[in-house]
């Protein structure tokens, strides 16, 4: 396992090096960065990289899917990039345009994803307060349950203040600006009056309505963004003497009438209208609601834009005093990790259940990245089986009326915070949801992965072994570089390969960019235009893997080679990788013939598959002398 800050260092590197980076942080298992220039990401090599689970570009955001060590690799990310801004672009993102909704959740992100771990453990705490009450473990109203609920309820009633500093983090605007901004809201003049009932004041003969913007998150984040476009504009007409005093003194008057008179009672009426636009649709079916939430969670979790559901679910907490959608997140999560442990007990693979089983766990427990891509997408029907199992299980604690009384990440280390009278229906889709998608992933099934767990010492003497029992030649097998389809030579529309020219062997249509040595051996050719590589195995078979047809045309663009002539390798290792999507849109096939080009030194050369599907490392040809 390469070393925490090894892998920083590769990331940063294939994402363009610092001067890219526009700003980066990250949540509970991905590195997320938004950049200058998208082009310079070297999306697959990344992938490639040990300690790297996954990575993507959703919308104009970076994500590299780290899991549990996040925190630790994004630690010696920010000491090569800085936990800053590489400069001021404003919004912090891309100079390019990008779509609204792109651009929306990408704020979202950016602005909830460094206090998760403040307000998950709160809402947590919360939650195990209220059970203690209930189980009168703590007495109502004694000094004990008050500093407890203080503790508990400081942060979310306090979250303005906490979204101002991130916000003005994402927007390149300084945080010691911004929040006193959330202090205008929380002033306690304001609050106290709109408890009250009290009418609004008048500012300058404006109306200036008494809104209680505790818990509030609209309001800020609007306030914040608009105080990133007033700086620059006061700072371009302030002598440079004078700035450090009187551009925040302009900033302040400015913008705090402006936002308690216009954007904070906009963005209270506009969080209140999403909250009730949602509540209604749920109102109107709580079945198709629940089953659409819990069914969709996984793809919006694999796109990066579960986040942009948070600013509905803190409305919730603050217009309700409750949630109904994070029941169903929990609901779905759950059906994710028992997904991928119903594959630890169907698979026949050891290293498929040794992987599935701690990504199991790990998503019960509420990270389900590694379930999700180290599994389910992985085996693709998984997926699908996670998704009907969490959406059945959301449509029943949906129609049931299950809530969350605190914000918590979705996972069984937060039932508290699902205590009240609806708890017996969480608990009873946790166990369903589980116990379903268990079931389902045997009835839906998967093409489990090949077990081959015998030593390659093993193997030779096994192979001998045979061969003396039969009296005939030891034979050699040549392993699959790479996963996909099986097409025959003959089937290639390149004479060259069909008509055997070059050798007999076979092709393959490829579902992954990974190309992996098929033998233990030796690089003997690499083409200048990187879309060939030819390897010599121990036993002296030579073997062709031509990556695509006519691929020389596009000199090299596409194809990234990570070994060099004259390299030692071995079955398996990592030898290259081929961008297929872009070679398909440069109007190339991917189709990859793996030819012996010295056939004629055998007696025969078998196919060992010659149609369906093939696997990685996978048996794929046979050759006896």
């Amino acid at each position: 396992m390469a070393s925490h800050k090894e892998t920083a260092k590769q990331v940063v590197e294939l994402i363009g090096g610092k001067a890219n980076v526009v700003n980066a942080w990250h949540c509970f298992t991905r590195l997320r960065f938004n950049l200058h220039d998208n082009e310079k990401v070297k999306l697959n090599e990344i992938k490639q990289i040990k300690g790297v689970m996954g990575a993507q570009i959703s919308g104009d955001q970076l994500q590299v899917i780290i899991g549990n060590t996040v925190a630790k690799v994004y630690s010696e990310v920010e000491k090569l990039v800085g936990s800053g801004s590489g400069s001021a672009a404003k919004a912090g993102g891309s100079e390019k345009k990008e779509k609204v909704i792109s651009k929306l959740m990408d704020v979202i992100s950016s602005v909830f994803t460094p206090i998760i771990p403040a307000i998950a453990g709160a809402g947590v705490l919360k939650g195990i307060v209220t059970l203690f009450v209930s189980l009168k473990w703590i007495t109502k109203g004694s000094d004990t349950e008050l500093v407890l609920q203080l503790i508990s309820d400081s942060i979310f009633y306090f979250l303005p203040f906490l979204l101002a500093s991130t916000t003005a983090k994402k927007f390149n605007v300084s945080q010691y600006l911004a929040i006193p901004l959330a202090g205008a809201y929380m002033y306690p003049t304001i609050l106290d009056a709109a408890k009250a009932g009290a009418d609004g004041l008048i500012f300058l003969g404006l109306p200036l309505p008494l809104v209680n913007y505790s818990a509030s998150v609209i309001p800020i984040i609007l306030s914040v963004w608009l105080l990133s476009y007033l700086v620059p504009i006061i700072d371009r007409f302030m002598p440079n003497v004078l700035k450090i005093v009187f551009t925040p003194a302009l900033s302040f008057l400015i913008m705090i009438p402006i936002q308690l008179i216009a954007i904070g009672p906009l963005g209270h009426y506009l969080g209140l209208g999403l909250g009730n636009l949602v509540l209604w649709l749920f109102s109107f079916s709580p079945l198709i609601g629940g089953i659409f939430v819990g069914a969709t969670r996984p793809i919006v979790i694999l796109t990066g834009m579960h986040y942009g559901l948070f600013p509905i679910l803190f409305q919730n907490f603050s217009q309700f005093g409750y949630d109904y959608l994070a029941p169903i997140n929990f609901m779905s999560t759950t059906a994710v990790g028992a997904t991928a442990i119903g594959v630890y007990l169907k698979s026949r693979n050891k290293n498929l259940k040794s992987v599935a089983l701690s990504a199991g766990v790990s998503g019960i427990i509420g990270v389900t990245e590694p379930a999700l891509y180290g599994v389910l997408v992985r085996l693709k029907k998984p997926l699908f089986t996670a998704m009907i199992a969490g959406g059945i299980a959301g449509g029943f604690v949906s129609v049931m009326g299950g809530k969350a009384y605190a914000f918590a990440m979705p996972s069984i280390i937060s039932l508290p915070v699902y205590f009240g009278p609806e708890f017996i229906y969480v608990i009873t889709g946790f166990f369903g949801s589980i116990i379903l998608a268990i079931i389902l992933t045997y009835v839906i099934g998967f093409d489990d992965e090949p077990n081959d767990t015998l030593k390659k010492s093993e193997r030779s003497m096994k192979q001998q072994s045979a061969a003396k029992e039969k009296n005939v030649s030891i034979s050699s097998i040549i392993k699959s570089p790479m996963a996909g389809a099986i097409v025959s030579l003959s089937e290639v529309p390149d004479d060259t390969f069909s008509q055997e020219i070059m050798g007999a062997g076979i092709a393959i249509q490829p579902k992954d960019n990974s190309i992996k040595s098929p033998v233990n051996g030796e690089i003997i050719s690499i083409f200048p235009t990187k879309h060939a590589i030819c390897l010599k195995s121990t036993d002296g078979i030579e073997i062709l893997i031509h990556l695509g047809l006519d691929t020389v045309e596009l000199n090299g663009k596409g194809f990234n080679i990570l070994v060099e002539e004259g390299q030692k390798v071995e079955e398996g290792d990592l030898i290259g990788t081929m961008d297929i999507d872009y070679v398909q849109k440069a109007g190339y096939s991917i189709l990859t013939p793996i030819i012996v080009t010295n056939s004629t030194s055998y007696k025969s050369i078998l196919l060992r598959k010659s149609r369906g599907e093939i696997y990685f490392q996978e048996a794929l040809l046979t050759i006896s002398k």
